[in-house]
């Protein structure tokens, strides 16, 4: 069972004991290597992809200190581990879709609001080098490429261009992580009005992943729910509070 990760993957490194004790061979390849073990031909307009095996494909990542020539043939790479995850007929975990890796996410919140039929009335903020407001408040910021908030003072050194959205006073969260029809909710919080297992399901499934957590911003009175957040590639750390349980669906949707 192939394992497509780059070195010290949390996920991957945890997820290859249970894949052992269920009589596979986790074997793990970074996207490049990986690329290179397979073929893709088409055969009587059918696209055909060799060998058939089970595969779960992490966050690619492109690097931006390689020569030109090593991040174009790396750029190749990612176009065929593209194209074999996405036509392969075995079990793929972390399948890519039309839209490329991770599906229809994005880490802009409004885009993934309205790709995932949510409301979307909620202001996202975008501007390039200004430092505005000058202090802590309910705003947060981040950078156009990462996921974790920016503090005021990296916001204050920070040069780029940076996005941010307020946060109400008092606002829980709950994390949901997602596998296929399966959810699994840390806290189990009710939330008038709203399944939010159902309700992430539904927006994975929108959104075109087999696999997510995703993160709702609850109001303080436990009512409200908006969108927060979605990983499409959770770190082990991250999703400790189902492990057992995904790990184990997740074996069995590998090995059908």
């Amino acid at each position: 069972m192939l394992i497509v990760s780059e070195p010290g993957d949390s996920f991957a490194n945890a997820l290859a004991g249970p894949i052992a004790a269920a009589g596979r061979i986790p074997v793990c390849l970074d996207a490049t290597a990986a690329a290179q073990r397979f073929t893709v031909m088409v055969q009587d307009g059918d696209a055909i992809v060799t060998p058939r095996i089970p595969m779960i494909i992490r966050a690619p990542r492109v690097s931006g200190t390689r020569s030109a020539d090593a991040r174009f043939l790396q750029g190749e790479a990612l176009a065929a581990l593209w194209a074999i995850g996405a036509l392969s007929t075995a079990p793929v975990l972390g399948r890519p879709g039309p839209m490329g890796f991770g599906g229809g996410c994005s880490l802009s919140a409004s885009v993934n609001e309205l790709r995932g039929g949510l409301r979307t009335d909620r202001m996202e903020l975008f501007m390039q080098g200004a430092t505005w407001p000058q202090s802590d408040t309910g705003w947060y910021f981040k950078s156009p490429d990462s996921l974790e908030p920016l503090s005021h003072d990296q916001r204050a050194a920070y040069p780029g261009p940076q996005r941010g959205r307020y946060v109400r006073p008092g606002e829980q969260y709950e994390f949901v992580l997602v596998l296929g029809r399966d959810a699994w909710c840390r806290s189990g919080q009710q939330v008038a009005g709203h399944d939010l297992a159902l309700d992430s399901v539904m927006l994975a499934e929108r959104l075109g992943l087999d696999m997510a957590l995703i993160i709702w911003a609850l109001s303080e009175d436990l009512h409200d729910p908006y969108l927060a957040r979605i990983t499409p590639w959770p770190h082990r750390e991250d999703i400790g509070f189902a492990w057992d349980a995904f790990a184990s669906a997740a074996i069995s949707h590998l090995t059908q």
